[in-house]
C-alpha cells in the first residue's frame, strides 16, 4: 500500500469522500453539512498536486491522466451495464438503461445516470475534462504571459468569470443536457487553479492564521447564507438550483468550504495522519465514489431476500438509492450504511488488487527464463 506523505491532504480526500457517501446514504446526517459545500474539495486537491513540469510533455501527460481516470471508469461502467441488464431481465430492478454505444461512451459525459449504481462517478469524466482544459490553458498562457505572478492572477480571474457565468446560465441552457458537462467544467476549473496557487503562494500564510477565529468567521458566514438561501451544496450532478442572485453564492461559499475543510484536515492530520486505514481510504476514493451505491443495493437485496419487516419492496425495485429504515432508528441504520458503503467499496477494490496480483504472478511463472 502506498503511504501518502502529505498527511493533511490525505485527510482532506478522506473528508471529501465520506461526505459523498453521507450525502447519498445518510440524509438525516447530511442535513447538518448543508452549509459547507464539499464537492470542490476533489478538484482543489488535484490542483494542489499539479506539477508544471508535466507541461514539457503534454501528450504523454494527457495520456497518463486518461489511463489513470478514464480507462478504469469506462471498464467499471461496462461492468455495471452488464449487472443492470441482468438484474432488469430477472425482474429484480426496474431502473437503468440497456448497454449500447451511447450508454457506454456518451451518457457518462452527460450525467452518468445510465446504469445508476455508478452514477456518483459522474465526477470522474468531469474532472478529467476540467483538468484537460486547465492543462491546455496553462500551457497556452505560459507562452503568452512570461511573468508567473501576472499569469496566475489573469488566469484565475478568467476562471472565476467562467464559473460565475456557468451558474448564471444554468437556468437558461441547462434544459439541453448536452450542455451539462460544459457548465460543470466552467464551474470547477477555478478550484484547480486555486489548489495550485494555494500550494505555491497561499498555504504559508493560511497556516499562520489562528484556527478558532478563522473557522468561526468562515463557517459563520456560510451558516448565515445557509439560513437565508437554504442548502449551499447545489446539485452539481444535474447542475441545478442556482436562481436569482444566488448564482454568486456558489463561488464564495465553495471557496469557504475548501478553506474550512482544509483547516479541519490539518487539525485531524495530527491524530490520524499516520493511520493505515485512513491512508487506504484516501488512496481509493475512486473506488468508494464508484461502488458505494451498489453496496447499498447489495444490503437491500439481502434484506429483501430475508423478508425483514418495514422493507419497502417498491422503493427498492424502482428507487435509485434505497436505504432501509426502521422507525426511530434512522441515524443508527444510516451510520451502518456509511460504514458498509466505505468498507464494502474498499473490499471490492481489494478483490481487484488480489486478482490483478495473481494474474501478474501467473504470467510471470509462464515466462521462459
Amino acid at each position: 500500500m502506498q503511504k501518502k506523505t502529505n498527511e493533511q491532504f490525505m485527510i482532506l480526500s478522506v473528508i471529501g469522500i465520506l461526505i459523498v457517501v453521507i450525502c447519498h446514504l445518510a440524509r438525516d446526517i447530511y442535513k447538518y453539512l448543508e452549509f459547507l459545500p464539499y464537492i470542490a474539495i476533489f478538484v482543489f486537491v488535484s490542483g494542489y498536486f499539479y506539477k508544471e513540469k508535466n507541461e514539457e510533455k503534454p501528450l504523454k501527460h494527457i495520456w497518463y491522466k486518461f489511463k489513470k481516470l478514464m480507462i478504469p471508469f469506462l471498464i467499471i461502467n461496462l461492468i455495471y451495464g452488464i449487472i443492470v441488464t441482468i438484474l432488469k431481465e430477472k425482474g429484480v430492478i426496474y431502473f437503468g438503461q440497456g448497454i449500447n454505444l451511447f450508454t457506454l461512451f456518451v451518457e457518462p459525459f452527460i450525467n452518468n445516470n445510465q446504469f445508476v449504481f455508478n452514477f456518483p462517478a459522474w465526477f470522474v469524466p468531469t474532472l478529467f475534462l476540467t483538468y484537460l482544459v486547465f492543462f491546455l490553458i496553462h500551457i497556452l498562457s505560459r507562452k503568452i504571459i512570461k511573468s508567473d505572478a501576472k499569469r496566475e492572477i489573469i488566469v484565475f480571474i478568467i476562471f472565476i468569470v467562467l464559473q460565475i457565468t456557468s451558474t448564471f446560465l444554468q437556468g437558461i441552457i441547462v434544459q439541453n443536457e448536452y450542455f451539462l458537462i460544459i457548465l460543470r467544467v466552467m464551474f470547477f476549473i477555478p478550484f484547480l487553479e486555486f489548489g495550485h496557487i494555494y500550494k505555491e503562494r497561499l498555504q504559508k500564510y493560511d497556516d499562520k492564521i489562528p484556527t478558532v477565529p478563522y473557522l468561526i468567521i468562515l463557517m459563520g458566514f456560510n451558516f448565515i447564507m445557509y439560513k437565508i438561501f437554504g442548502d449551499l451544496n447545489y446539485d452539481m450532478h444535474e447542475f441545478s438550483g442556482f436562481k436569482g442572485i444566488e448564482f454568486l453564492l456558489p463561488t464564495v461559499t465553495s471557496f469557504i468550504g475548501i478553506l474550512v475543510y482544509t483547516r479541519i484536515a490539518r487539525i485531524l492530520s495530527k491524530k490520524l495522519g499516520k493511520n493505515n486505514v485512513v491512508n487506504y481510504i484516501s488512496n481509493n476514493t475512486f473506488s468508494i465514489m464508484t461502488h458505494h451505491i451498489f453496496i447499498s443495493f447489495i444490503i437491500g437485496l439481502l434484506l429483501y431476500t430475508l423478508g425483514v419487516p418495514y422493507f419497502n419492496v417498491e422503493l427498492f425495485k424502482t428507487g435509485w438509492i434505497y436505504v432501509y429504515n426502521i422507525p426511530n432508528m434512522q441515524i443508527v441504520i444510516q451510520i451502518i450504511y456509511i460504514m458498509a458503503g466505505v468498507f464494502g467499496s474498499l473490499f471490492i477494490h481489494w478483490l481487484y488488487e488480489k486478482g490483478y496480483s495473481l494474474q501478474r504472478k501467473s504470467k510471470g511463472k509462464g515466462k521462459i527464463k
